[in-house]
């Protein structure tokens, strides 16, 4: 995984952000749980749009949170990860919309 890289929830996610916290729901999951994230993770979630590399959503959580970029990076690529073992995002081939979202 690297800096360069776009992930865009999976066409499967459904969303809403209540409270500046984003529950997150995987349609295909046979167990169907929700995911509550973090105000952190919320931020990264929204951001994972298909259009915007792993590098501008560390800029982000810089700016937003005032983090360091090597703290901020390691945070973001751990949690990306973590999505992706959820199988919530995934890799976009090329800039895309927010497929999947219903925001």
């Amino acid at each position: 995984m690297g800096r360069t890289e776009l992930y865009v929830a999976r066409k499967n996610t459904a969303y809403r952000v209540v409270d500046g916290q984003a529950v997150v729901l995987n349609l295909a999951d046979e167990q169907t749980k929700l995911i509550t994230l973090t105000t952190t993770g919320s931020v990264v979630w929204e951001a994972a749009d298909g259009r915007k590399t792993v590098s501008q959503i560390v800029d982000l959580i810089c700016r937003r949170f005032d983090v360091e970029q090597e703290v901020a990076t390691a945070d973001v690529l751990a949690f990306v990860e973590e999505l992706q073992r959820h199988n919530l995002v995934e890799l976009s081939e090329s800039p895309a919309g927010r497929l999947g979202r219903n925001d």
